[in-house]
């Protein structure tokens, strides 16, 4: 089992907490989810606008002006101090962001269990009685993820900068996201990311408190209440497939404490399909269920083309280098499928390292007839 969780910062020591921004309160609103949503072809282009995939997403959440911050400095930059041992939200919060991890990991756990704390810190707050077998930890600051007892790999990533997870497609059984989620000004991309890496069945939590660094931000955060913000968390994990189950919202125990705000959510798991629970074998379940069905060998292979690779086929007039690495790195990920078929690595012709859209197109093609031939042949 894989968990991904999503945390950063709330509060710091007596003297350490920048003053809390005062957000003028918004009335609530009835959640309307087909409101002003933009045109196809407006979510295509400002994904490609972003340099990201545009057929991940649907329809943008934000919108460009909901995307800026205050401080634009690179997140390693931003987060440089280290901030080891300090509690960034009060015993309360800990507490209840702990027992909700509990519940919903321990049908997940397991020896083979993994847990994967994106925009982590020091500390992931896991409970230490489910047994996991596994915990990478995501962050912007190496010296914190170096000091997270929890963690037995770690890695430092600017989501911002770049919001794809190097992490294979269906790897991972939950994911947690505590107070991370508001700093990220393309929030949809990351959580299709989350939807993508977690197998059918997983689960993800995304939970947060009433603070943050407003410099840091996204104006599309800050402008929202603690309502709008649950129902911003909610829409983004149902624009990414997941179905929300439901969510949290506790008031603080004493004046000036944290609020425990969560959105669980789980992502359907695939008819027929064995349990993943457990950290059971497999990259991806599902297209692995596809392999051993009875299905055209061309549609299976097919399916392991993925929407950065299927975008080679629109009428994509800008391309910029991130999304030139996107295409790359989603072709070096069919290369591994491909493996996992038992394609020989050693007959996969390789990529050329600046490969440009039409040598990409015409290595995933070639890569796919190798596939369906060798599922036709019943290799």
């Amino acid at each position: 089992m894989k968990v991904l969780h999503l945390s950063s910062r709330t509060r710091l020591g007596p003297g350490q907490w920048p003053p809390r921004p005062r957000v003028p309160s918004r009335p609530l609103r009835a959640f309307d989810i087909t409101r002003n949503l933009p045109t196809e072809h407006g979510a295509r282009q400002q994904a490609l606008d972003l340099g990201l995939d545009p057929l991940a997403v649907d329809t943008p959440v934000y919108s460009a002006a909901e995307r800026q911050v205050l401080d634009g400095r690179p997140a390693e930059e931003f987060f440089a101090a280290a901030r080891i041992g300090v509690a960034h939200t009060d015993t309360a919060f800990t507490q209840r962001l702990t027992a909700l991890y509990r519940g919903v990991l321990a049908p997940l756990s397991g020896p083979a269990a993994s847990v994967l704390d994106l925009c982590s810190g020091s500390d992931s707050h896991l409970p230490t009685d489910v047994p996991i077998g596994q915990v990478v930890a995501h962050g912007v600051n190496e010296e914190e993820l170096a000091a997270n007892g929890a963690a037995s790999s770690r890695f430092v990533q600017d989501l911002n900068a770049r919001p794809s997870l190097p992490l294979a497609s269906a790897s991972l059984d939950a994911v947690l996201c505590c107070n991370g989620i508001q700093y990220l000004t393309k929030p949809e991309w990351v959580i299709a990311e989350v939807a993508r890496v977690l197998r059918p069945g997983g689960a993800a939590v995304v939970a947060f408190s009433g603070n943050c660094w407003a410099e840091r931000a996204a104006a599309g955060w800050l402008g929202r209440d603690a309502a709008g913000r649950l129902q911003l968390v909610a829409r983004l994990l149902q624009g990414a497939g997941l179905h929300v189950l439901h969510t949290h919202s506790v008031e603080p125990d004493q004046p000036g404490g944290d609020p425990f705000l969560a959105v669980v959510a789980h992502k359907p798991p695939v008819p027929g399909a064995a349990s993943a629970a457990g950290g059971a074998a497999g990259r991806d379940e599902a297209l692995l269920l596809l392999a051993s069905t009875d299905l055209d060998p061309v549609a299976t292979a097919r399916a392991y083309v993925g929407p950065a690779l299927q975008e080679l086929d629109l009428n994509v007039t800008r391309v910029t280098p991130l999304t030139l690495e996107r295409w790359r790195d989603s072709y070096a990920a069919l290369v591994e499928d491909a493996v996992e078929l038992g394609v020989p690595r050693s007959a996969i012709p390789a990529l050329p390292a600046d490969a440009n859209p039409d040598q990409i197109r015409a290595a995933r093609d070639h890569l796919t007839a190798m596939m369906e031939s060798f599922l036709s042949a019943g290799l």
